[in-house]
């Protein structure tokens, strides 16, 4: 990434210095091909620097959370995230009263034996009325696909733990009530 990026500082100043790009304009400033590329080089490095030093800062915070047992991401279909929060404090996850239920189902059919993953699908969908949860406008509420399907039926949130980052091999307890149990 940072040879990356001096890679291409490289080229826009010199694209800049033959006149290919006219102007820079960033808030605090506007460079012109006739200004000092020294000055603007400084300027590209330190904020540079910043953002590394905000990514790792934004990393440990979140670290912080999963250590302490909060998921630090949007919570699974059946739970959501606290709307209220203090500043300082951890957001919770809590029971999404409405749609908790109706998960729980899924895995009490589930281990009937009777169901396929599209069985179940078609139960949820038509018997049960569970849907997504809409996060935007655009995004309305919707019926559950088979994605949707294998994907709760995987997920380790629903007993109780979480990897943070995915795929990082770091678990976690959740300090959230589980639905099932890990067994």
């Amino acid at each position: 990434f940072k040879g990356f990026f001096r890679c291409n500082c490289a080229k826009i100043m010199d694209m800049l210095q033959k006149g290919i790009i006219k102007e820079i304009r960033t808030y605090e400033r506007t460079y012109l091909p006739t200004d000092n590329v020294l000055m603007m080089a400084v300027d590209l490095g330190m904020s540079t620097q910043y953002s590394i030093e905000l990514a790792t800062d934004i990393k440990r915070g979140l670290k912080g959370k999963a250590i302490k047992g909060y998921r630090p991401s949007i919570a699974p279909l059946g739970y959501k995230n606290s709307k209220y929060r203090e500043k300082g404090r951890d957001e919770a996850i809590l029971v999404d009263e409405e749609r908790f239920p109706l998960v729980r189902k899924i895995f009490d059919l589930a281990l009937t034996g009777q169901y396929s993953v599209l069985g179940l699908m078609n139960v949820t969908n038509n018997e049960l009325g569970l849907r997504t949860k809409g996060y935007k406008v655009s995004r309305p509420d919707k019926k559950l696909s088979r994605s949707n399907m294998y994907r709760i039926l995987t997920n380790t949130f629903y007993y109780g733990e979480f990897e943070f980052p995915e795929k990082s091999g770091n678990w976690y307890k959740g300090n959230h009530i589980p639905m099932i149990t890990r067994d």
